[in-house]
């Protein structure tokens, strides 16, 4: 039986941690004898590299239509607002842009499609400045929101959230989605393993239109929701 080959790939966080992380172990363990490298990275560098050829396949943001690249989506990830339980805004089922202002928001690296469409959408909607310091870690963003220090502009995975002190509300006003899926050359000049490797992500879109329909559920605004006047 045919077990072996080499893959190189790499993806861009949180998704890396949150959805493909336990289909790449179970693949290793089912296939030891392929020897696999997986890195972390960011959307428009990881594009790049395939590309190039140093990478078999990515998993990432849609990349630039120059690059001539397939591009297939497997997850659209809603972008919500992390904070404390205890601050002043998580008592609000929704969040509007406005909420925002006067906030201090802790936002990716430069060239971060989150940090490209957070400052776009906060930029173009709001009218008065908000406090922006740049993080380029998803993990260290919520640690220091933990620790009392900011809110956060982040996919809204369920386990983000799941600690008690910490809360992850929807927009109601605008609509944030980013698109990520599998970016590579051509299926024609990758290896088997790469291919097989492939065909088991694609799992991930599958759990996220089940994701989609609860979540829509969950999340939709009431026709009744009016915005908390402060005291």
């Amino acid at each position: 039986m045919w077990d072996g080959g080499a893959i190189r790939f790499a993806a861009i966080e949180p998704i890396a941690s949150q959805k493909i992380a336990t289909i790449v172990a179970d693949f290793c363990k089912l296939r030891p004898l392929v020897q696999l490298s997986m890195e972390i990275s960011g959307s428009r560098s990881i594009a790049e590299r395939v590309r190039s050829g140093e990478l078999d396949f990515g998993i990432c943001a849609s990349p630039a239509v120059n690059l001539m690249l397939e591009f297939e989506t497997l997850i659209e990830e809603k972008l919500g607002v992390m904070m404390r339980a205890d601050h002043p805004l998580a008592n609000q089922s929704c969040i509007s842009v406005d909420d925002l202002i006067g906030q201090t928001i802790l936002l990716k690296e430069q060239n971060c499609i989150y940090r490209e469409l957070s400052e776009g959408m906060l930029v173009q909607t709001s009218k008065d400045p908000f406090s922006g310091i740049e993080v380029g870690s998803f993990y260290v963003i919520r640690q220091m929101i933990k620790a009392g220090f900011g809110i956060g502009i982040v996919p809204m995975y369920d386990c983000l959230g799941l600690e008690s002190t910490l809360v992850i509300r929807p927009f109601v006003d605008i609509d944030p989605v980013v698109v990520i899926g599998l970016v590579y050359k051509d299926n024609n000049i990758l290896g088997r393993a790469a291919l097989l490797l492939m065909n088991a992500l694609r799992e991930v879109k599958k759990q996220n239109d089940i994701h989609l329909c609860i979540i829509h559920r969950i999340t939709t605004p009431s026709p009744y929701y009016k915005k908390r006047s402060p005291k």
